[in-house]
């Protein structure tokens, strides 16, 4: 919790002195800007949304090893829960990174 508290203050701060550094209230902005722009706001996103999806990850590994008794289905179930979530993981990550 307080890794995400601080998390979005520095994302903020950050975020503002960019804005403020580059001139963006112009309207013309460098390409240097929009560049550290859009890596600050990746960088947040990948910071933010990663130990979460850990801890699903985990959750979910541990579950499929304890309740599927069957090699095959384990493997099976394996491939296509870590395909869903990096899915998951690619969809909230752009939902996220568009809502900036």
């Amino acid at each position: 919790m307080i890794y995400n508290v601080v998390l979005i203050m520095v994302f903020l701060i950050g975020r503002w002195v960019i804005l403020d550094q580059f001139d963006f209230a112009s309207g013309q902005p460098s390409e240097l800007g929009k560049d550290w722009l859009v890596g600050w706001v990746n960088g947040f996103s990948v910071l933010f949304l990663f130990p979460f999806y850990w801890w699903v990850i985990k959750k979910v590994t541990h579950k499929i090893r304890t309740q599927i008794q069957k090699r095959f289905l384990r493997i099976f179930t394996y491939i296509y829960s870590y395909m869903i979530m990096v899915l998951l993981f690619t969809v909230i990550y752009y939902a996220f990174i568009l809502s900036f």
